[in-house]
């Protein structure tokens, strides 16, 4: 799997979540300053930045331990890969 590969995956899934998220959400909603189709847009946007948000943190995060981890047993970064 190529790296755009799964980059759509994942926005395609985060996408999923995040109408499913909403679709529970119309249930409660009482719009008095805007539609439930102008709010639910809104709310996908957020949840889907979230998600990449985290991912980013999340595989950054990865990443650093593992670059510890080789310093930490005299590995180049490059060998480690």
């Amino acid at each position: 799997m190529t790296e755009k590969d799964a980059e759509d995956k994942f926005h395609k899934s985060a996408e999923e979540l995040a109408s499913l998220i909403v679709k529970d959400l119309e249930e409660g909603y009482n719009g008095k300053f805007e539609s439930f189709e102008v709010y639910s847009a809104r709310k996908k946007r957020e949840i889907v930045h979230n998600l990449e948000i985290f991912r980013d943190r999340f595989s950054n995060g990865y990443k650093v331990i593992l670059d510890e981890i080789a310093e930490d047993k005299g590995l180049p970064t490059e060998e480690r890969s």
